[in-house]
């Protein structure tokens, strides 16, 4: 293996391969930009053979940077090539890469005519054999099912079966998810009646993998699962037969860990998704909170987490107490990227690859301009509509309205015309009828358009995500939510003077919004066209790829102590204030409660930090001296001041009549009232006054009406004029959006719940046990939009509010029916009988599957 080494060595800096290289690369790039004002230089056959030679010692070295020049060779050659031999040898080499999804792409593409046959067939005999064995090698069965795997996937699937804790990180394209859904099939497959904890850091990615698992249990043919985002569990243990995946995020598997119940889940494996969120403030405590729960819960259990470019994936074992040897980085992916630079100057737009830092021209487009203005929109705007090669393309915007703003603009530069397509049409109707009849982004779906951020329907980021990946729209302008898992990749993705809020976009930040550039399985290479880069605040072509990670409780504790001892001195501070430090307290008070844990002599204890960690613990001791509610409240409600429980609890004392403190169902006469004074009394004891009393006012009336399961539709259309221009309802749809995600759905569901777990006990104590006075839980109405039992089924198993609520109102009103009874009916239901949209019975079909 050394001298195959030392000959790589010497043969990649020849002069011949350098040049024959680059000439297949310019190749590749000239034919996806037709546009360009050049003629590929076409190489020989000998030059063929030649790299063909180099691309075999290549795929056998030990440094991914020389499998990488391999991949490229084969995956580029049998494309332009007439060679039987060629494209023979180049998916030989691809099967020693194991790098079989891009096999089938290569024949796809491949420049012979030829049947179309199984890739082995095309293979010298003892090629083919050796292909063979390869293959076997990497084969694992996943539900009795033979599954091919890459080296890569291999590697994680002996990683996870062999160690109780093991944490992976690897580029985007890398196939992360396509193995992790098989493993926790296979293990439910293998053990009925156990359950699988998905965590996902936001509410957005739950759909996603809700979907992915759906799809490849239907296909497998599981009997007997049960797929939910829910943290209720009580229809699960009533069920011991039944094996069950759950998507949570970190709030709700701590509701799960807290829920009496838990223990008797049989919970095989916790997997954590995006790992790398553990870093990120309030959320990032939480989720380690939360896991430290989990495995206190489930302590048999084994955990695996993953993560994108993450050169210390062991951080992730050593904080929870594992061994840092199951760890494995891997930098290999199945999808090239080419690094482009675009730069207008006079008229023309010129190229150049990006390579190691260093540029090469590739020539030039001319430049013809959509508008007046020079804004990032426009400029994005130009470049794309100059530079677009009917591919599927993904547009970075900083902003939700420049996104939008992005989308107008090449909407009207009439580069894209309307398609008379079934889903696109259907999709825009709905878009009309459920959103508002004049909400602009129906028209751009008509001509393949789309934009998409956060603060959206979710309805609408779902079916443009899901279009996006049928490849039927081809440009999605959308902001940093794809940096957070969502997995929406595209042929090209534009980037012109990117930031993410108010910063530029850090490295780290670029490299992953870059991974997004081809998708595996349908390209064999991506483009990231970064556009005038001189001209960004920061640069980060040439920063590092991957990225060092530091929980966030030990950084704010370690190196941060003294924003901590400052925030927990100030103890008439409104709760919400600043989630990072009191999510801290909130921890440090528990532990102290319930393991008698001191921060001095902890493994946050500094030189530097001790006299702040002393003062720190000084504080805690006086608010548990303080502390007068129940106890479990603070177990029951992580991320909360125990100062402003205190507040709530005085005044539930103070009150003569407990009925006054109930909560309403949703339809009783008064309910509205009864809300309005719940959230007067969480803005006065737990925020302090944050709002005004017209603002609690607004967000009754918002919140009222979401939890009674009204139309979004009518939500949208209060405040609007009659005559109101698109662009107006854009802006208004993503204040609305931005009001009930950030208030209606954080903050008042994570009150109600302290404020309903807290009656429940102050009504205890008076003797009013729960079989005598009923608490709804409006926290959960008001995270899920609904109230009634349909509509809550159906969202717990993955479907759409629109979609559920549509659903529950072919279900009808029947007495004492059960979670079981609206998830038969769904599995039994004739579509085509009913009244849904064409939109959204696609949407039911595909959950449908997995039911039956």
């Amino acid at each position: 293996m050394n001298r195959i080494n030392e000959l790589i060595t010497e043969i990649v800096i020849e002069e011949r391969f350098t040049s024959l290289y680059s000439k297949i690369k310019n190749i590749e790039i000239y034919e996806s930009f037709k546009v360009l004002n050049q003629h590929p230089q076409l190489i020989n056959q000998d030059d063929e053979r030649y790299l063909v030679e180099v691309a075999a010692m290549l795929s056998m070295s030990e440094l991914d940077e020389n499998k990488k020049t391999a991949l490229t060779i084969t995956t580029i050659l049998p494309k332009y090539s007439l060679s039987y031999g060629v494209l023979s040898s180049c998916l030989l080499i691809l099967n020693r890469l194991t790098n079989f999804p891009s096999i089938p792409l290569v024949l796809d593409k491949s420049n012979i005519e030829s049947e179309k046959l199984e890739y082995k067939e095309h293979l010298s005999y003892f090629s083919s054999i050796e292909a063979l064995v390869n293959e076997t090698l990497f084969t694992v069965d996943f539900m009795e099912q033979p599954t091919i795997l890459t080296r890569f996937q291999k590697k994680v699937m002996s990683l996870v079966t062999y160690s109780l804790a093991s944490s992976i990180s690897a580029p985007t394209s890398a196939g992360k998810s396509y193995v992790l859904i098989r493993y926790l099939l296979d293990i439910l497959y293998k053990n009925q009646g156990s359950t699988v904890i998905y965590i996902v850091p936001t509410r957005a990615l739950i759909r996603q993998v809700m979907d992915d698992v759906f799809k490849i249990a239907a296909q497998s043919n599981i009997k007997n699962i049960n797929i939910s985002c829910s943290s209720d569990i009580q229809n699960v243990i009533d069920k011991p037969y039944l094996s069950n995946v759950l998507v949570l995020t970190q709030e709700r598997l701590y509701q799960l860990c807290a829920s009496n119940d838990a223990q008797k889940l049989k919970v095989k494996i916790l997997i954590v998704d995006e790992a790398q969120e553990i870093q990120h403030g309030d959320r990032g405590v939480l989720l380690e909170e939360a896991i430290k729960f989990t495995l206190k819960v489930w302590s048999e259990t084994k955990i695996l987490f993953a993560s994108p470019l993450v050169s210390n994936p062991e951080i992730l074992l050593e904080t929870f107490g594992y061994d840092r040897e199951n760890a494995d980085f891997d930098e290999s992916t199945v999808v090239r990227q080419n690094l482009i630079k675009a730069v207008k100057i006079k008229k023309n737009i010129f190229l150049k690859e990006i390579v190691d830092g260093a540029e090469k021209s590739l020539g030039s487009v001319g430049f013809t301009s959509t508008g007046k203005g020079v804004s990032r929109a426009r400029v994005l705007c130009d470049y794309v509509t100059n530079l677009w090669n009917e591919q599927t393309s993904i547009v970075y915007s900083s902003e939700p309205i420049e996104s939008a703003k992005t989308a107008r603009f090449l909407f009207e530069s009439e580069k894209f015309k309307s398609e008379d397509i079934d889903e696109l049409n259907e999709f825009a109707d709905f878009i009309e009828e459920h959103i508002h009849p004049r909400y602009e982004l129906s028209n751009f779906i008509r001509s393949g358009i789309a934009f998409h951020f956060s603060k959206l329907p979710a309805i609408v980021k779902s079916g443009v995500e899901d279009l996006m990946k049928a490849g039927l729209i081809k440009v999605v302008c959308c902001t940093s939510t794809l940096l957070e898992g969502l997995n929406l990749p595209a042929k090209n993705v534009f980037i012109y003077k990117p930031t993410r809020g108010d910063s530029p976009l850090k490295g780290i930040d670029f490299w992953n919004l870059a991974g997004r550039a081809g998708r595996m399985g349908k390209d064999l290479s991506g483009n990231i066209i970064c556009i005038e880069p001189e001209s960004w605040d920061e640069n980060p072509i040439n920063s590092p790829r991957t990225q060092k990670i530091q929980p966030a409780l030990e950084k704010r504790l370690k190196e941060e102590s003294d924003k901590v001892n400052d925030f927990v001195k100030d103890r008439e501070q409104g709760s919400g204030r600043d989630d990072y430090n009191e999510q801290i307290v909130s921890l440090v008070v528990r532990n102290r409660l319930e393991l008698g844990e001191t921060l001095v002599n902890s493994k946050y204890m500094t030189d530097e930090n001790m006299k702040f960690l002393a003062d720190i613990d000084y504080t805690i001791d006086e608010i548990i001296s303080d502390y007068i509610a129940p106890v479990e409240i603070l177990k029951q409600n992580p991320g909360i001041l125990p100062d402003r429980i205190n507040s709530l609890w005085r005044y539930f004392k103070k009150v003569s009549n407990w009925n006054t403190l109930l909560p309403y169902f949703p339809f009783e006469s008064g309910s509205f009232n009864r809300l309005n004074y719940i959230f007067t009394l969480i803005n006065e004891h737990i925020l302090l006054g944050r709002y005004s009393e017209a603002q609690i006012r607004r967000l009754t009336v918002i919140g009222h009406k979401w939890m009674a399961g009204n139309p979004l539709s009518e939500l949208i259309a209060h405040g609007l004029q009659p005559d109101e221009k698109p662009s107006k309802i854009t802006s208004h749809v993503k204040k609305l959006m931005d009001t009930l995600e950030t208030e209606i759905r954080f903050t008042f569901v994570k009150y109600t719940q302290l404020y309903t777990q807290l009656l429940k006990c102050h009504l205890e104590e008076l003797g009013k046990t729960e079989s005598y006075v009923k608490i709804y839980p409006i926290s959960s109405f008001l995270e899920y939009g609904a109230c009634s039992m349909p509509p809550l089924t159906f969202m717990s198993i993955g479907l759409s509010r629109a979609a559920s609520i549509s659903l529950s109102r072919e279900f009808g009103k029947r007495p004492d029916i059960t979670r079981e009874d609206c998830v038969s009916w769904l599995a039994r239901l004739d579509l085509d009988k009913t009244r849904l949209a064409a939109f959204l019975k696609r949407e039911v079909f595909n959950v449908q599957k997995g039911l039956k």
